[in-house]
């Protein structure tokens, strides 16, 4: 089921041998569900109980193309289903009721946020561990983290197994691919448990980033620790 943000979506179609286009749009309401008393459905102009109305005119159709633009009247994080009906006016025929198409309008970015690390001053960072949730019926479709050496702008690249400023084609290779479970996102690699990643005394940038659907996308407050590995000396 296509997913769409809530900005800029155009209902568009195609009837042959027509003198005019109709469309029912049904907004599914809060609990996601066709057919329950929540339903509503387009007018034209505002949302109404999905009983009073039924098809409206689309904004445009020149013989063959048809669309309909509701503007910014879309309710967010809700399912719809769109039936189009061709009509011809001269000799009265009007087509038969079609099952129609099912979309989700997504308003909602995927909400983000690291965990751990956890303090300021860390021995070593084995694994990078945040939260990941979105609203339904969004869904996420990419999370990942990225670590950066904070002094010079240099990120993990996984490909290499070092910093780099070289990320490869659009910076997938410093993107670190996030395993999700119930909700929980973690990377880890060797050179993370060996602590071989990291230089005393250097400083590190954690940031992630989370993906739905839609195109939506969440983006957590970064995370910034040094490397101790010296214990403190008296004299």
């Amino acid at each position: 089921m296509p997913h769409y943000k809530a900005g800029g979506v155009v209902i568009t179609g195609t009837a042959q041998y027509a003198t005019g286009v109709k469309v029912k749009i049904v907004d599914y309401g809060p609990d996601l569900t066709e057919g329950s008393s929540d339903d509503l459905a387009w007018n034209g102009s505002s949302w109404v109980a999905a009983g009073t109305t039924g098809y409206v005119y689309v904004d445009s159709f020149d013989g063959t193309n048809w669309s309909i633009n509701i503007g910014n009247n879309w309710n967010g994080n809700r399912k719809y289903k769109v039936k189009s009906q061709a009509e011809h006016t001269g000799n009265g025929l009007t087509e038969p009721e079609t099952a129609g198409r099912e979309f989700i309008i997504d308003s909602s970015a995927p909400v983000v946020a690291i965990t751990y690390p956890d303090k300021a001053y860390h021995k070593n960072v084995d694994t990078l561990y945040g939260n990941v949730s979105d609203v339904a019926p969004g869904v996420i479709v990419q999370t990942y983290f990225k670590l950066k050496r904070y002094e010079n702008d240099e990120y993990w690249n996984w490909r290499l197994s070092t910093f780099t400023t070289n990320c490869g084609a659009g910076g997938v290779d410093c993107n670190l691919v996030a395993i999700i479970n119930s909700g929980i996102a973690s990377y880890t690699t060797d050179y993370f448990q060996n602590g071989l990643a990291y230089e005393e005394g250097r400083t590190y940038v954690v940031q992630l980033y989370s993906i739905d659907k839609a195109g939506n996308q969440g983006i957590a407050l970064e995370k910034t620790f040094t490397i101790d590995r010296t214990s403190p000396t008296t004299n």
